[in-house]
């Protein structure tokens, strides 16, 4: 359970290790001064901080933009390019890896690299990185959490035909071959239309070997059916990311997708338009015809009081709720505001089990952490299955409780399963069985850095 902002760190004026010590004449004495304490050494990321970056390429997958590299290098222009995680840095979207052309302090500066590029036909934009984040080692643990979830599931057996998540554009339907992008040899891409985030190859078959022309699936939701026998019509590889917003406003038609890479599609010959799925349309996966349909959990906001108390007060002692509260108090003196604090207890029941989600949450002002905000924000989550004999089982591992869409059972063995959304990014949806494993998962990449 992560704390979004850390204790805001107290800088000592260098030399001045007392009131006295500050611009008057040291006292006599015949002991000779102590050496002064060996300072730390600056990260190797706070040259970058509070410098405009002029970014060529943005991608949650590391090591990648080697063609932009290789531009700029042919342009005259790389001497001062590098890669840079995003992560160190509050006023950039964490968890991505960007390709930097130049860093300055001076945005005029800066803006004059960019005309360059321009003038080269490299794409670019500007980004203030702010300061370093207070809260590094929370991002940093969820960036490695979405990177093993991901791994997880690509270890998974290619012909599983488990549950699979929907990317929906306008009057087509994809069902998501893989669990993670996979790009597919001889795929051309695309643009289809003029709408330049739709970048698509058709395929003859399915690239993985799983399905074929004319197998049907059955559509749901965080609600419930949505649709059922809607039937494979093709195949193809589809690029997913959304883009800066520079890249659509670029006088030239791009000759590239601007973000992220391809996935492997079906596409199925029913449309969602009209339907509740186009209210989010992320959330929405298909389990192949003929699976059993998911059990749904209800979810109410009563429960008996005896087991209300009893859960509050199992909230209040998870140890990350008393650190939570410790931070929460501290920054809230420094800032001469109040911490509040909520408790919530949701609880889904279905089949004589039930899952109740309880949440911690602390904040000050309105809870405006993102991009160096200068509030506090933290929540704190406790998930359990209750038995009827009262005995309690962890559920879903890692998963924040926040980020549960709906609790269900999607393979109708008993066990639960948690559809969730992470709430900083919501892009990245997953089914997670009861002990955590991830069964599906959809991400599609924002290279726009966020703030």
């Amino acid at each position: 359970m992560d704390s979004r902002l850390s204790l805001l760190a107290l800088v000592a004026l260098a030399g001045c290790g007392s009131v006295k010590g500050c611009g008057g004449a040291a006292p006599a004495s015949s002991a000779s001064a102590p050496s002064p304490a060996p300072s730390k050494p600056a990260s190797p990321e706070a040259r970058f901080a509070q410098q405009y970056l002029v970014i060529v390429h943005s991608s949650p997958t590391p090591g990648e933009g080697e063609p932009v590299l290789e531009k700029l290098r042919a342009a005259g222009l790389g001497s001062e390019a590098r890669r840079l995680s995003t992560t160190p840095f509050a006023s950039l979207r964490p968890c991505l890896e960007v390709v930097v052309a130049g860093a300055f302090a001076d945005r005029d500066a800066a803006l004059a690299l960019a005309q360059r590029l321009d003038g080269a036909g490299i794409d670019n934009y500007l980004k203030n990185a702010g300061a370093l984040a207070k809260d590094r080692e929370r991002r940093e643990a969820d960036c490695r959490e979405q990177a093993q979830a991901r791994e997880a599931l690509a270890q998974a057996p290619a012909g599983s035909v488990g549950p699979r998540f929907l990317d929906v554009r306008g009057k087509r339907t994809f069902v998501l071959l893989t669990h993670e992008p996979q790009d597919t040899p001889g795929a051309e891409l695309r643009p289809v239309g003029e709408d330049r985030g739709f970048w698509f190859a058709s395929l003859k078959e399915d690239p993985t070997g799983t399905f074929k022309q004319g197998e049907a699936f059955d559509l749901y939701d965080a609600q419930g059916p949505i649709q059922v026998s809607c039937r494979v019509k093709g195949f193809g590889s589809l690029n997913r990311g959304i883009p800066h917003f520079g890249y659509f406003q670029q006088p030239e038609p791009p000759a590239d997708p601007g973000c992220g890479n391809a996935w492997p599609v079906a596409e199925l010959d029913c449309s969602l338009l009209g339907t509740r799925a186009m209210d989010d349309p992320s959330l929405a996966f298909v389990l192949p015809k003929g699976s059993p349909a998911p059990r749904y959990f209800t979810r109410s906001e009563a429960l008996p009081e005896p087991v209300k108390a009893a859960q509050e007060e199992a909230l209040r002692g998870v140890p990350a709720f008393a650190k939570a509260r410790a931070e929460g108090e501290a920054h809230a003196q420094q800032q001469g505001t109040p911490l509040r604090q909520e408790l919530e207890l949701r609880s889904y029941s279905a089949s004589g089990r039930q899952v109740v989600v309880g949440l911690a949450r602390f904040h000050t002002g309105e809870g405006m952490t993102e991009c160096g905000g200068p509030d506090y924000a933290a929540t704190v989550s406790r998930v359990v299955a209750l038995g009827s004999d009262g005995r309690e089982t962890p559920v879903g591992g890692i998963v924040n409780g926040e980020d549960i869409v709906a609790v269900l059972d999607v393979e109708g063995d008993g066990q639960v399963e948690l559809l969730t959304r992470t709430q900083e990014f919501t892009s990245r949806v997953a089914l997670v069985r009861e002990d955590g494993a991830p069964l599906a998962a959809s991400f599609l990449p924002n290279c726009d850095c966020g703030c």
